[in-house]
Parts: C-alpha cells; sequence; structure tokens
C-alpha cells in the first residue's frame, strides 16, 4: 500500500509541474515535502550570483555574503552532482544561517536539460537525522529531470514566442510607416529615422545606427537628452569618426562587442560618448569575404547579448538593407511612371517575386485566370483588364513579410501564419492610393475572404466580398494547388478541380459555376512570363535563404538540411561513415567559464572538423553536437581515435593562447567521437541514433 501511495503521490506531482509557473512552485513544493515526510523543500536558482530560494513555506531572496555561498544548493548547481546530507552541521559547505535555523538533513539534486542549468531541488529535514536510501535519491532526481524538462521547454518557447512578437513590432512598423517611393530625399530620411527610432523602442537600446558605404548611407540615431540624429549621404570626417565606419574600413568580420574595439584598434567614437553608450553589439554583415556594410546596437548599461538576441539584431539589420534596396528600386520605378504604367506593375511584381522565388509566375497566371473568368461573367473589356491587373499585383504586400516566414520551406505555425496574413493588407497600402489601382485596391485587399465568414483580414461573408475579391479567390487558389511548392507536388487537373467543388461553401457559387470550364480550357496555357529577371541583389537572397540551412554561429549545416543530404547520399548507394562529435560538458563549461568560453569551444570544435579530410556534409544540429559523413578509406575505429586526438589537440592548443587566465585546458575539453557505418536499410535518424546509443554505452560504462 505504502508504494502504491507513492504512485499516486507522484503522479499527482507530475500533474502540477505541467506549467511551472514562478506562483505555482509552493504548491509543487509542498507535494514534494509531503512526499519523502521533510518538513520543508526548496527550489534555489542561481540568479546574477544571487541564490533565490523558493520554499514550500514562502519565497525568500536571502542575498548570501561572499563567505556564505558554498551552500549545498551552490555545490549542487556548480558540480551538477546530487548531494545526501544526513548531519548537516558536519557539512563542509554548510551555511551559518541553516545551521541557525536548525536543519538536520538535507537531500540536493540539480536541476538541468541540455545545456541549461536551472538550479536545485532540495528536501529538508529539521526535526530528525535521516539515512538517504539509493531510492529516495532516484526518486527526487526524476522528480528534478521532470521539472527541469517543462523549465527548458518553457524557456525556449518564450523566446521564440518574443521572437515572433519581435517581428510582429516589424509588421507593425512597416504597415505603419510604408517604405518611401523616393531615395536619398527629404522622405526617405525621414523614413529611415522614424525605422530607426522604432527599432531603439523594440530592442530597448540607447542607440542605433548603420554604415552602408556601398550605397553613401550613414546613419545613427539615439535617445540621448534631446534625442540625436545623424543622416548623411557623404563620407564626412564627421562619418569617418563613427565606430561601425572603423569597423567597415578595417573589415572586421567578427560580430564585436564594446569592449572588443581595443583589440582590433578603433576609438569610442563621439557620437557614442554623447549616447553614454555603456555596451554595444557590432554586426557586421560580409558578403563574399568582404563586409559591405555594419549595424550598432548601444546599450546605456552592461546588457548581456544572448545568441537568441544576437540572431535577432542580425534579422534586424538584413531587414533595414532589404527595405533600403527595395526603396532605391521604388524610386526606380517611379522615375519611368511617365513612360509606362504597364512598366511600373510588372517591375513591382518582379520585385515581389524576387523575394519569393517559390512562387515565381503565379501573379501572371492569377491575372490569366481572373481576366477569363470575368469574361466568362459577362464583365466588360475595362473591368477584365482591371482583373488583369489585380491579379499582377494581389500578392504584393508579401515584400513586408519576414524571410523567415515567407521562404519557410514547411507548414506555417500558427504565429507565422497570423503574420502571414497582413500581407494582403500591405497589398492594399501599397496600390490604394495609385490612381490605375484605386478600383480594384478592395478586390486584392479582400481577395482571402470567403463566402462562409472563414476568411481573413475581416472574416467577412458572402454579401461583403467584393466581386472582384471573389474572382481573385478562385484564380489564386486554383494556381496554386496546380503548382508544385517545396513542401508539395501539384495537383492533377482532374483533382484540383474535384478540390475546388469541394469548398463550393467558402466560394461564390454563381462565380465558382462559371471558372470551372474557364480553368479547364487554360491549364494547359502557354507559359505567358516573360524571362525572370533577379530585382534584388542576388547575395541578398542567398543570405536569406540560409535562414533555413546554416547555423548562425558556425557556418555549418542545420539538422534538417544534413539529414537531407544523408538521404541523398543512401540513394547513391556508395560506402561512406556517418561520424558524430559530441563536445563533453559544454554546459559545465558554459557554468564555470562563461558562455563566451563556451562559445570559443564551439568555434573551434567547428573549424578543427572543416578542416578534417574526406568529410562531407558537416553539421552543427545541437549546441554541442555536429555530425558528417566520411568517404575516407581509413577504418571508423582507426579514424575515430584519430580525430578524437586532432580535437584534443588542437582545440586545447588554441583555447590555451586565447584564454591564457584559465589553465589545465586537458582537464577541461574532450570529446566523445561515434560511428556509424551505412548498410542498405539503414535511414540517417537510424544511423545518427545508433551513435547516440554507442556515446550512452560508452558513458555507461565510464560510469560503471
Amino acid at each position: 500500500m505504502k508504494s502504491r501511495k507513492h504512485y499516486l503521490e507522484l503522479l499527482d506531482i507530475i500533474d502540477s509541474i505541467h506549467c511551472v509557473r514562478k506562483k505555482d512552485w509552493p504548491v509543487i513544493l509542498r507535494k514534494i515535502a509531503r512526499m519523502f515526510g521533510a518538513e520543508e523543500a526548496f527550489f534555489a536558482s542561481n540568479e546574477n550570483n544571487v541564490l533565490v530560494c523558493t520554499s514550500s513555506m514562502r519565497t525568500t531572496g536571502k542575498q548570501y555574503k561572499h563567505a556564505e555561498r558554498e551552500t549545498a544548493a551552490h555545490t549542487t548547481i556548480k558540480n551538477l552532482q546530487t548531494l545526501p546530507i544526513k548531519d548537516y552541521e558536519r557539512f563542509s559547505g554548510k551555511s551559518v544561517y541553516w545551521v541557525k535555523r536548525g536543519v538536520k538533513s538535507v537531500l540536493s539534486v540539480p536541476v538541468f536539460f541540455k545545456d541549461e542549468i536551472f538550479g536545485a531541488l532540495q528536501v529538508v529535514y529539521f526535526s530528525k537525522y535521516t539515512e538517504f536510501s539509493k531510492e529516495d535519491t532516484a526518486l527526487l532526481e526524476k522528480i528534478a529531470k521532470i521539472i527541469s524538462f517543462v523549465l527548458y521547454n518553457n524557456k525556449h518557447k518564450e523566446r521564440y514566442n518574443q521572437a515572433i512578437n519581435m517581428e510582429l513590432k516589424q509588421i507593425e512598423l512597416i504597415y505603419k510607416k510604408q517604405i518611401p517611393r523616393t531615395y536619398k530625399d527629404e522622405k526617405f530620411t525621414q523614413w529611415m529615422t522614424d525605422y530607426l527610432n522604432k527599432i531603439l523602442r523594440m530592442t530597448k537600446a540607447k542607440a542605433v545606427g548603420f554604415v552602408f558605404p556601398q550605397e553613401d548611407i550613414y546613419v545613427a540615431v539615439s535617445t540621448a537628452g534631446k534625442k540625436i540624429t545623424f543622416v548623411s549621404y557623404l563620407k564626412t570626417q564627421e562619418v569617418q569618426n563613427l565606430i561601425t565606419y572603423g569597423i567597415w574600413e578595417k573589415q572586421v568580420k567578427d560580430i564585436l562587442l564594446l569592449e572588443d574595439l581595443k583589440s582590433v584598434n578603433i576609438e569610442i567614437s563621439n557620437f557614442a560618448k554623447m549616447s553614454n553608450i555603456k555596451s554595444a553589439l557590432f554586426v557586421p554583415i560580409v558578403i563574399n569575404s568582404e563586409v559591405i556594410a555594419v549595424f550598432a546596437f548601444g546599450f546605456d548599461k552592461i546588457n548581456k547579448v544572448t545568441k537568441d538576441y544576437r540572431i535577432f539584431l542580425q534579422t534586424i539589420a538584413m531587414h533595414i538593407m532589404f527595405a533600403v534596396e527595395t526603396s532605391k528600386n521604388l524610386s526606380r520605378i517611379n522615375s519611368t511612371l511617365s513612360e509606362t504604367e504597364e512598366k511600373f506593375t510588372e517591375s513591382f511584381v518582379l520585385m515581389m517575386e524576387a523575394r519569393d522565388t517559390y512562387t515565381k509566375g503565379h501573379s501572371q497566371r492569377v491575372a490569366f485566370y481572373a481576366k477569363r473568368i470575368a469574361e466568362a461573367l459577362g464583365l466588360n473589356s475595362d473591368e477584365q483588364s482591371m482583373m488583369y491587373a489585380a491579379g499582377l499585383v494581389h500578392d504584393i504586400g508579401k515584400i513586408g513579410i519576414p524571410d523567415a516566414v515567407l521562404l519557410k520551406p514547411g507548414k506555417l505555425t500558427k504565429e507565422e501564419y497570423n503574420i502571414m496574413k497582413y500581407h494582403p493588407e500591405f497589398s492594399y497600402q501599397i496600390i490604394k492610393d495609385i490612381n490605375r489601382f484605386k478600383r480594384i485596391a478592395d478586390s486584392v485587399r479582400y481577395h482571402h475572404e470567403r463566402c462562409d465568414g472563414s476568411g481573413y483580414p475581416e472574416g467577412l461573408k458572402s454579401n461583403e466580398i467584393p466581386l472582384g475579391a471573389k474572382i481573385l479567390a478562385i484564380a489564386d487558389v486554383f494556381d496554386a494547388i496546380t503548382t508544385d511548392r517545396p513542401y508539395r507536388k501539384a495537383m492533377e487537373l482532374e483533382k484540383a478541380i474535384n478540390t475546388m467543388l469541394s469548398l463550393k461553401n467558402e466560394f461564390d457559387k454563381e462565380v465558382l459555376s462559371s471558372a470551372i470550364d474557364i480553368l479547364k480550357e487554360s491549364y494547359l496555357f502557354e507559359d505567358m512570363s516573360e524571362p525572370y529577371r533577379n530585382f534584388m541583389p542576388e547575395y541578398i537572397d542567398n543570405i536569406r535563404m540560409e535562414i533555413f540551412t546554416k547555423d548562425f554561429m558556425t557556418g555549418l549545416l542545420r539538422r534538417k538540411t544534413f539529414i537531407e543530404k544523408v538521404e541523398h547520399a543512401i540513394k547513391t548507394n556508395k560506402r561512406f561513415t556517418v561520424f558524430y562529435v559530441d563536445i563533453k560538458n559544454l554546459s559545465r563549461i558554459n557554468y564555470q567559464y562563461s558562455m563566451d568560453v563556451g562559445d570559443k569551444v564551439i568555434l573551434a570544435t567547428a573549424e578543427v572538423l572543416k578542416k578534417t579530410k574526406y568529410k562531407r556534409f558537416l553539421a552543427r544540429t545541437q549546441p554541442d553536437v555536429f555530425y558528417f559523413l566520411y568517404f575516407g578509406k581509413s577504418q571508423p575505429e582507426v579514424f575515430a581515435v584519430e580525430l578524437k586526438e586532432k580535437l584534443q589537440n588542437r582545440v586545447i592548443e588554441k583555447l590555451s593562447k586565447e584564454e591564457m587566465d584559465i589553465y589545465g585546458w586537458e582537464n577541461i575539453v574532450d570529446f566523445y567521437v561515434a560511428f556509424s557505418e551505412f548498410i542498405p536499410g539503414k535511414s540517417a535518424e537510424d544511423m545518427m541514433y545508433e551513435c547516440q546509443k554507442r556515446k550512452k554505452e560508452v558513458e555507461e560504462l565510464i560510469n560503471e
């Protein structure tokens, strides 16, 4: 009965842990204390070198003095080891505070998952000395593992939601402040400063600036004093004094912090001094081994910039570059409007499709279908021409959708889909004030509305939707389902028609009835699109596509891309071996020596692996894990031993030179190297799992 009772108590605790919000800790801890027959249970987290303890009885924020920092919780967190302490007064790391409170026994286990360390979970006895059994220890460790998993996922979900919120804020910015159609004039300057001021508020930075010497654009804004704004289209002496200009001039390709400037002989600029900058991040944009632009984000307090935040700031930098290029092209388009409005329309469509190359020709096909449907409905020739124009421009608002959403080669998440749903509104905002398009602006705006009210942006129903929008909806869906996309194949004509008919509640019945025969006739028309022309510079397009294929930190492949490469290699039936390299104890290195040191270990490992012969498709699939395919002739067992020795020697040698104040690197850095040979029938995931399994077997042997 006792074991059954414990089982039920454990289930109750697990049920409470499913979200682990701060306010829920006392309830969870009370259940844990009750299960272990302890007077109190604690969760201790190390926040900015201060142990914050949440109790089953209350929450305290005791800030331990230096002499008291070596507590049981601190020791557990530091060493990631379980501490069963029968007699607390005899414990070498005892705290005077807890001795005075009468603590007799403590069981303390670490709470960590992958490379994230969250704290220590403890049960504490005040009335008796307790001998902790193996079962007690294992049970508390299991509970800690469940808590760590939930905390890890909550943290990463929060990061993702923050990133999405940032993207939404950028979307709102574009909606309210359209990209100017003139270039390097008063309107462009105002738009640029408004945009950067918005970024200041989004990032909570003190100053933001960038230089783009290729286009002779030099900009900086700050919230210091009554605000400072600097915009120049000439290379003045003041421009050359900017830190960003110095980084570009010296062609420094690494991301720099403020304290790194001395190492590259760059002085603090007058602008930074006036803005009272205490910490900063400088992001060079490197194309073909050349720095073409540099962005700066300055803060008025010491601010630790996380890897996720660095990636977000890099995304902002690329967004500004894209906006500048777009404005430049819009300016060129406007300069030729008096010659022909058709060229304007064509250029706009080309510019939009330059961003979303997967839908090349989509707008022209939709325009063709829409015109033919209008003809079948008995609309006059002018109205037919208007529908053709509406088809051409119906998706130009996609220019305002972030690359990470627009170019995603797969199904969108709910949050990403919410961002994508802005594009009809953007299209409307772009064309509504252009005389030629005023008549079709509402048709473009509502082409994703559905007669049953299930569409967007306003959920209009049948009688509320303009006829032009109903025509566009049918033309748009038909082309989408009859065209290949990265994540699915095109439907055959007959299946596509049946699909359209099955959606009859979404479409206007009269329009759909008139459209079916027209769509069948029009499906096999000759390609009407002119030769595709790149509207955006190719280097920017390549950088945007790397979002999905490359790891930002190392430049190596991501997990999904690596698996695709392995599956392709499997189809060739050639002999190869999948190799797995795992940096041991990376989370401990991050905790004991800082994440910057951990990053250096990762980068040094990546550099050694990049120089390894006979390897292909080198990937970083987790913070501390690398994979690659080996096509050499050496036996895998021999190569694995040689590779591990090479990694240890070269990584330790590099770190010893760069981190001279840290000693004993040979005791800090170590690696697991495992492999899986390809034999027919194995998949990429099979071989990756086999590598991880071998690593686990090695760990178990070592522990025994």
